[in-house]
């Protein structure tokens, strides 16, 4: 049985993690989560182990806000916290089969530095808000990378524009935040993670 690392960073994107991992505990993989900010509460919910101490943060996740914010993220200690994320992650890394990343630059960023092979769900990011996407520097590099599997996005017309840029197949399959059983019907093949 193949083991799933699911990283995610924040409230929103742990959400989508929490029923994303509880679809594919229900399909029999062996599903853990790290959480890289927040209490991961949407996976104790899902009754999903979480890995390590978790820590709250006034800004709610990592880039998330103004200079100020920022600043106040630098000077409460979560730059250090980040980094101890991450050598958790590079640690336990041969645990797991797989990385599922949720979210953004910061959990792609992370799957990549392991160098292990990861799914991607980039909830942080649709072509809605600009008509073309323009992905942070360097997410291009780590998704066009060889350990960047399979890259799903929240909406068609992102999954659409991605494969164009990338010039590798983006899927959409639903949006997990808006619909919590867009697996249901269209279930991750388990080949995908053998």
């Amino acid at each position: 049985m193949s083991r799933i690392l699911l990283l995610s960073n924040g409230h929103g994107e742990d959400l989508s993690g929490s029923l994303i991992a509880k679809q594919l505990a229900n399909s029999g993989y062996s599903v853990d989560a790290l959480p890289i900010v927040g209490k991961g509460i949407h996976y104790k919910k899902e009754k999903i182990k979480i890995i390590g101490k978790t820590k709250e943060f006034n800004t709610g996740g990592i880039g998330y806000n103004s200079f100020k914010g920022r600043l106040t993220e630098i000077f409460g200690g979560e730059i250090i916290y980040l980094l101890k994320r991450l050598y958790l992650t590079y640690k336990i890394r041969k645990k797991y089969n797989h990385f599922f990343v949720v979210g953004d630059i910061v959990p792609v960023f992370f799957a990549w530095l392991c160098k292990k092979d990861f799914f991607t769900y980039l909830v942080a990011y649709s072509s809605h808000y600009e008509g073309k996407l323009k992905l942070p520097w360097p997410s291009k590099f780590f998704l066009l990378s060889k350990n960047a599997k399979t890259i799903y996005t929240r909406d068609l017309l992102t999954a659409n524009d991605l494969t164009l840029q990338l010039k590798k197949k983006v899927s959409f399959l639903g949006n997990p935040f808006m619909d919590k059983f867009f697996l249901k019907d269209r279930k991750l093949k388990k080949s995908k993670f053998s």
